[in-house]
């Protein structure tokens, strides 16, 4: 599906979809993950898309989401004020408590909430718990600059 939203023939985009299939299943065996498993493997996929319109002699900007359409750019271009603020923010949450900070950041990476719980060695609840905290932590923050 996401595939052929990307490359609009269907013979083609069945086709790098496989071959995205088959480098994973070749890959997957050596690889030591820095990200989560699907994080990798939608990587790959994009990779192999990559591939398909540089083949195609494409040159244009190739990775437009059907999203990107019904938002303003500014959305998908994040204005260095607030890009700053957040990660002064995520500073903040880390000095009043790294797991959170931790639990953000793994989330964000991809890390589905096992492989979180697994890490942290938390139980789910916990780890949902730890997880609404440190968003409600993070909203604050942004929003009055402070956690209070």
């Amino acid at each position: 599906m996401f595939t052929e939203l990307k490359i609009r023939d269907k013979v083609d985009a069945e086709e790098v979809a496989q071959n995205a299939i088959m480098t994973v299943a070749r890959k997957y065996p050596t690889i030591e993950f820095e990200v989560s498993f699907a994080a990798w493997a939608h990587k790959v996929l994009q990779n192999e898309i990559l591939k398909y319109y540089r083949s195609q002699g494409y040159r244009g900007e190739l990775f437009v989401s059907a999203e990107a359409d019904a938002f303003p750019q500014s959305i998908w271009s994040p204005d260095p004020d607030l890009k700053r603020h957040l990660m002064n923010c995520m500073r903040k949450l880390c000095e009043a408590n790294g797991r959170y900070a931790r639990v953000l950041n793994l989330k964000y990476q991809g890390y589905e909430a096992t492989e979180i719980c697994r890490k942290l060695k938390v139980t789910a609840e916990n780890f949902y718990v730890i997880l609404s905290r440190a968003r409600s932590m993070l909203k604050a923050c942004l929003d009055n600059g402070d956690f209070r």
